[in-house]
């Protein structure tokens, strides 16, 4: 698309279409800035459960890096 092109319509989710995305057996991308300002994007599986998000990986995965600063540094 150029720059001068008209920006295709969006529209919000409504709330079961959310549900059967959530709901896919596909790793979300948990994507986050390390120290110096770069990005950093990891597949990551994920639980959608009773509208709670639970993200999992493993302490010894090279992604753990990733996941380590965000556990560290990211409020929840």
């Amino acid at each position: 698309m150029a720059t001068h092109d008209t920006p295709p319509p969006t529209r919000t989710l409504t709330h079961q279409e959310m549900t059967d995305i959530l709901n896919l057996a596909i790793p979300a991308h948990l994507a986050t800035l390390d120290p110096a300002g770069f990005p950093r994007v990891i597949p990551i599986w994920f639980l959608w459960e009773e509208g709670i998000f639970y993200l999992s990986s493993p302490r010894d995965a090279q992604r753990d890096v990733t996941c380590s600063y965000w556990r560290q540094n990211v409020p929840l």
